[in-house]
C-alpha cells in the first residue's frame, strides 16, 4: 500500500546542507510513500522524479501545468 504525503515547503528554513540531507530521508521512503511538495527550492526540484509546474495568469486567471519526468 502506496501512502501519499503533502508537504508545503518544508524546508524553506534549511539551510542547504540540512535540505540535502532532508531529501536523503524522503528517497529512504519513496518505495512505500509518495510525497507532493510544494516548494520553490532548485535542489529539492532537482532531486524529483516528477515536476508539475503551476503559473497563474493574472489577466485570465487560469493555471497551467507541465511536467518533467
Amino acid at each position: 500500500m502506496l501512502i501519499s504525503s503533502f508537504l508545503d515547503e518544508i524546508e524553506a528554513a534549511l539551510d542547504e546542507k540540512n535540505t540535502r540531507k532532508l531529501i536523503g530521508k524522503l528517497k529512504e521512503f519513496t518505495d512505500k510513500s509518495q510525497f507532493i511538495l510544494i516548494t520553490h527550492n532548485k535542489d529539492t526540484m532537482r532531486e524529483s522524479e516528477s515536476i508539475f509546474g503551476v503559473t497563474m495568469n493574472k489577466e485570465i486567471g487560469r493555471a497551467s501545468c507541465r511536467e518533467r519526468v
